[in-house]
């Protein structure tokens, strides 16, 4: 069954959260933090007796290294700090040489606190914004509807480059089903399917490129494609042995955490389009 429609949405929104390439965005956002505490950071950290360096009179608090640590930094304590204690006076020589103010530094840091921030607003939405069973059922059962209305083949195919050779082909096995899938393992490109004589076993025709779910969807199970059919990888002889309907898996564990994410997914969306609907938002490309 094909679910990624309802994933994609939650899958854009959150790629952000997890990605490796976020872990520099998170170190030179803690960076940026601490740059930019002062002495009100320090004067919080202090008093709750939770630094663990100061380097030059500015402190590094112990909530700044699990921070450091969790993107990446490494997970020896001592070497984390001495990293870090690395780390603010390389920053400290930057802001003196006015690096901070350089308009592409600047911007680089700005980019690190929308990215984390952006991150922070989205899963503090997530997390106070659950969604209950009643929800999950409902859309299990749109997702039953849909189905009903769709249907998945079990086809082969000989993927041939030259129009012509595809041609002549399919005239063969028009005249003798029984050579196909001799001559799939004698002609075929795909080699990912001759072996099995271009069975390419049960799709659901939206996995495919458009030019072959078309054609699956016009020919009756049992039959070889009216012609060869042209896609951006060749010339397909199409058999279609058998047609179904999408099956359904039982609403279990798994299907009812990503049914619920896509809910949630879908939630955030709108959520996004009443900020944006709200914003004052001029482009100036």
């Amino acid at each position: 069954m094909k679910t990624t429609f309802y994933f994609a949405a939650l899958a854009v929104l959150l790629a952000g959260c997890y990605h490796e390439n976020d872990k520099t965005a998170d170190s030179s956002a803690a960076e940026s933090a601490a740059e930019s505490g002062g002495e009100s950071g320090g004067e919080s950290a202090a008093a709750s007796g939770d630094i663990v360096a100061t380097v030059n009179g500015a402190p590094i608090p112990k909530a700044r290294i699990e921070v450091y640590a969790s993107a990446g930094g490494g997970r020896n304590t001592e070497a984390v700090v001495e990293n870090m204690i690395t780390s603010e006076l390389l920053a400290q020589e930057a802001r003196k040489a006015g690096m901070d103010k350089e308009p592409e530094i600047s911007e680089q840091l700005a980019v690190a606190e929308q990215t984390v921030l952006g991150r922070a607003y989205t899963q503090k939405f997530l997390s106070e914004s659950p969604v209950d069973e009643e929800a999950v059922r409902a859309r299990y059962d749109e997702l039953k509807t849909r189905s009903e209305k769709q249907s998945e083949y079990r086809s082969s195919h000989i993927l041939l480059e030259d129009e012509a050779l595809a041609k002549e082909l399919h005239a063969e096995i028009a005249a003798d089903g029984g050579k196909f899938a001799a001559l799939a393992q004698e002609h075929s490109i795909d080699t990912g399917s001759s072996g099995q004589g271009g069975d390419l076993g049960w799709i659901n025709p939206d996995a495919l490129v458009p030019e072959y779910g078309a054609a699956l969807a016009a020919t009756e199970p049992g039959n070889l494609a009216a012609e060869p059919v042209k896609t951006q990888f060749g010339w397909h002889i199409i058999y279609v042995a058998e047609k179904r309907p999408v099956a359904v898996p039982d609403l279990n564990d798994d299907l009812r955490a990503r049914l619920r994410q896509a809910v949630q997914a879908e939630t955030f969306a709108r959520h996004i389009e009443e900020l944006r609907g709200k914003a004052s938002i001029v482009k100036n490309l």
